[in-house]
C-alpha cells in the first residue's frame, strides 16, 4: 500500500513537472514577428549589403569607421529592427543585428563577442527595451571595446563609464518610469536624452502593436527616422 502511494506521489510530481516544462517552453516559443516592411529592409541593394551571419545579420553601408551592435527587444523578432538599422547603414554606420535564443537577449549577453570589430574606429552597442538593458551590461563589462551605448525605450541597470543616448517616445506606456529614471544614476559617462513626441514603445521596430503600450501619434517610419537622426548626431559629436 505504501509503495503504491509513493508511486502515485512520484507520478503526480512528474506530471506537474512536465506540465510546467510544457508551459515554459510554450511561452519561450512565443514572440512578435517582424512585419513585411522589416523583411524588405534585409534585401541588399547598391547602398547597403546585407549578410546573414552566425550571430544574426550584418548591414554594410557606405561607412567604415562606425559599427553599432544591436540587441533586440524581449520576445521580438530581431528582423523587426532592420528598417532602423538600414537607415543608419545608409548614412555610414554599419550594423550588426544580433539573433538571440528564444528572442531574449538576457540569454546571450556576450553574443556581441562574435562580431568582428577589428576594422572599426568606433564601436557602439545599443538595443530596444530589454535589449538595451543587455547592451548596457555588455558595454559595462567591455569598457575598452565599446565607446558608447544607445538605449531605445530602455535604461542602464549597471554603472556605465561610456556616454549614452536615451531615446523615449512620449506615448510609451511599457517602460517602467521608476527604473528609467533610476537608471540615469548609472550613466557615469554622461548622457543625452531625447523624447520623441507621439512615439510609443513599439515604434522603434516593425512588429505591430504591443500589449499595454500607448497609442502612437506618429508612424513607426517617422519614429525610426527621428531615432536614426538622433543616433547619428550623438555618434558624430
Amino acid at each position: 500500500m505504501a509503495l503504491k502511494k509513493k508511486k502515485r506521489i512520484l507520478f503526480s510530481i512528474l506530471a506537474v513537472f512536465l506540465l510546467l516544462t510544457g508551459i515554459s517552453f510554450g511561452w519561450l516559443s512565443l514572440y512578435d514577428p517582424a512585419e513585411e516592411t522589416a523583411l524588405a529592409a534585409l534585401v541588399s541593394d547598391p547602398e547597403v549589403t546585407v549578410e546573414k551571419t552566425a550571430y544574426g545579420y550584418f548591414l554594410d553601408g557606405s561607412g567604415s569607421d562606425d559599427l553599432l551592435i544591436f540587441y533586440p527587444g524581449g520576445k521580438v523578432d530581431e528582423r523587426a529592427y532592420a528598417p532602423l538599422l538600414r537607415r543608419l547603414a545608409e548614412e555610414g554606420v554599419d550594423a550588426a543585428l544580433l539573433k538571440v535564443p528564444f528572442h531574449l537577449s538576457v540569454f546571450s549577453m556576450n553574443k556581441a563577442d562574435a562580431v568582428d570589430v577589428s576594422s572599426y574606429k568606433h564601436v557602439w552597442t545599443g538595443g530596444h527595451s530589454l535589449g538595451g538593458v543587455i547592451a548596457g551590461r555588455y558595454a559595462a563589462s567591455h569598457p575598452d571595446r565599446i565607446e558608447g551605448v544607445i538605449l531605445l525605450a530602455s535604461y542602464a541597470d549597471k554603472p556605465l563609464p561610456q556616454k549614452a543616448l536615451l531615446v523615449l517616445g512620449t506615448k510609451d506606456q511599457v517602460v517602467k518610469q521608476a527604473r528609467y529614471e533610476q537608471g540615469k544614476n548609472n550613466l557615469q559617462g554622461g548622457y543625452q536624452e531625447v523624447l520623441i513626441p507621439g512615439g510609443n514603445h513599439a515604434g522603434f521596430g516593425c512588429y505591430g502593436a504591443q500589449k499595454g503600450d500607448g497609442t502612437a501619434e506618429i508612424t513607426p517610419e517617422a519614429q525610426q527616422e527621428e531615432t536614426a537622426e538622433q543616433i547619428l548626431s550623438f555618434m558624430r559629436q
